[in-house]
């Protein structure tokens, strides 16, 4: 893919302004200029990262229509464009990406049919909504004013009933079988093998009353009317013999009704809550944790080095308020994830209300176990982004939009390949 060269580049942040030069972009997997204050047109040009796999344009101010181009970024798995003021129709080229599995156009001002065919039948309503004008069955808004009644739209819901039916049919199919596998063995076991077959007789007699016969030897598995000349006078033949073939019937009906009632209480206790096990087996199995002493310290002092305003935040509520001493991070502490060994693995503080500076002296750059670091949503005043991420080796996912970094992004984590600013 060939570099592309901006001569000049803004990217506001926090009612700043920021200007950069000379900025070269090649072989992006990833592209996340969401909330900012952009504005003005998606350039056709969008379309020449062909290596996209990932486009978040949203919550800016950007008009006109969504081009067609994005139809070139056959790679893309995830497109953003909700909250902007975009117009026009969605472009049916985009039902040919076919890797897109999150698409989200929603709060623009969109129009006309939403696309079908391919992806774009699985995407769920919320992707379309707050486009008034906006129609089709993902919508359940008929586009056709002159038919009635609305279009109903394929749903997870209904991807998972039928699911659930083959589930069925399968469960249905294995113990139909079983069942014909035991009445076949029991015909060979208790009609071929004498103790079994007086075992089974005297036990029905036991219960008329009768008193025990014994059986001289066995007969073919399927002449099952020959019991009864063996075992039973003849004036009581006819009768004693439906009894004993009734009475092994009903043994076999009470099993498979059984058996299905077990498998019910299983499917119910299987998919309840989405989980295959239950927490209490999985707490009596498994243990949590302990948070190691030097990572709780680590992110005892991060908090300690900021101010917490959730003032300006999106939610009136920061996850370091949960932070507190003598307490275990892993288990306690909101945002933080740890791994089996109870080293921090994962750490989610956007949108904490966190406020202040972070320099490369700062502990949270001790917790070199970090795989995922989000401090997106908060003010950093501006610092400029600390070379001490290039300490965090085991790092994959960055991400710090709407944050308040300026400068350059230092890129020297060797294994850092998803990255937001």
């Amino acid at each position: 893919m060939p570099v592309v060269t901006y001569t000049f580049l803004m990217f506001p942040n926090k009612g700043q302004a920021l200007e950069y030069s000379s900025v070269q972009i090649s072989k992006l997997n990833a592209i996340d200029l969401s909330s900012n204050l952009f504005d003005g047109e998606i350039p056709t040009s969008i379309g020449d990262y062909k290596s996209l796999m990932s486009l978040n344009l949203s919550h800016n101010s950007l008009v006109g229509k969504i081009p067609s181009s994005l139809a070139n970024l056959t790679q893309l798995e995830s497109l953003d464009l909700s909250n902007n003021d975009l117009v026009g129709e969605i472009p049916s080229e985009l039902t040919s990406l076919t890797f897109l599995s999150v698409l989200n156009v929603s709060r623009n001002h969109l129009i006309g049919m939403i696309p079908s065919g391919r992806q774009f039948d699985t995407f769920p309503s919320s992707s379309f909504e707050g486009n008034s004008r906006l129609c089709g069955i993902q919508l359940q808004i008929d586009c056709n004013p002159n038919k009635s009644g609305n279009v109903a739209p394929p749903s997870d819901h209904a991807n998972q009933s039928n699911g659930t039916n083959f589930d069925w049919i399968f469960a249905v199919a294995g113990y139909g079988s079983g069942l014909v596998v035991g009445v076949v063995i029991e015909h060979f076991v208790l009609w071929r093998n004498r103790y079994y077959l007086e075992k089974f007789m005297n036990t029905i007699r036991f219960f008329q009353g009768k008193r025990p016969l014994r059986v001289k030897h066995a007969i073919h598995p399927f002449q099952q009317s020959q019991v009864a000349r063996l075992a039973l006078k003849t004036r009581e033949r006819a009768k004693h013999r439906s009894v004993a073939v009734l009475s092994l019937y009903v043994v076999r009906l009470s099993l498979f009704i059984y058996l299905f009632e077990v498998l019910i209480e299983y499917y119910n206790y299987y998919h309840r809550d989405g989980t295959v096990f239950s927490s209490a087996s999985s707490n009596s199995n498994t243990k949590s944790p302990s948070c190691l002493h030097n990572q709780s310290s680590a992110l005892l002092q991060f908090k300690a080095s900021f101010t917490i305003d959730v003032s300006y935040a999106l939610t009136p509520f920061s996850k370091l308020w949960s932070w507190k001493a003598n307490t275990d991070c892993c288990t306690s502490w909101d945002g933080v994830t740890c791994d089996d060994f109870g080293f921090v693995i994962g750490l989610n503080v956007s949108d904490s209300g966190i406020v202040g500076n972070i320099n490369s002296n700062n502990t949270l750059f001790n917790l070199y176990h970090l795989q995922n670091l989000n401090l997106a949503f908060n003010d950093f005043n501006s610092s400029s982004i600390p070379a001490a991420f290039s300490h965090l080796r085991r790092l994959t996912h960055l991400n710090l939009s709407a944050a308040s970094f300026w400068d350059r992004f230092p890129l020297k984590s060797p294994n850092l390949n998803v990255w937001s600013l």
